[in-house]
């Protein structure tokens, strides 16, 4: 076996650089297909919150996650606001407007003004952050 043979032999086994490399061309795909073509005002939202309001309709595979093309699109529009806005968007308050092009009430990383949410710490939902 040449050096390089058995670098390559390392490289799928300890770091799995194929398995990478065909997540990477996945996406790409997805990015050249759909993600750039994104409006700016169509990715100013929290996906990973949409995800998780929305989850109940995602299809599953066999082992009951969430569908390998919906992951993929998130990887990609997470990717396509890094590139564009400099930063993956959350919000806050976890609110996720669909019906109004995506807006995100209170950006958690917006320094522009500011972004406290007063919260009621008497609810239930907070009691539990009480000293």
């Amino acid at each position: 076996m040449t050096k390089k043979e058995y670098q390559n032999e390392i490289e799928k086994r300890v770091y799995g650089v194929d398995d990478y490399l065909k997540i990477f061309s996945d996406m790409m795909d997805r990015i050249l297909l759909s993600t750039v073509h994104m409006t700016d005002e169509e990715l100013m939202y929290d996906r990973g919150k949409f995800i998780s309001s929305t989850e109940p309709i995602f299809d599953r595979d066999k082992d009951g996650f969430i569908d390998k093309d919906t992951q993929i699109q998130s990887l990609c529009e997470y990717v396509e606001q890094y590139k564009r806005f400099g930063k993956i968007l959350y919000s806050r308050d976890g609110e996720v407007d669909e019906g109004n092009g995506h807006k995100i009430r209170k950006d958690f990383f917006d320094n522009d003004e500011d972004d406290t949410v007063e919260r009621d710490f008497n609810d239930d939902e907070y009691s539990k952050y009480k000293n």
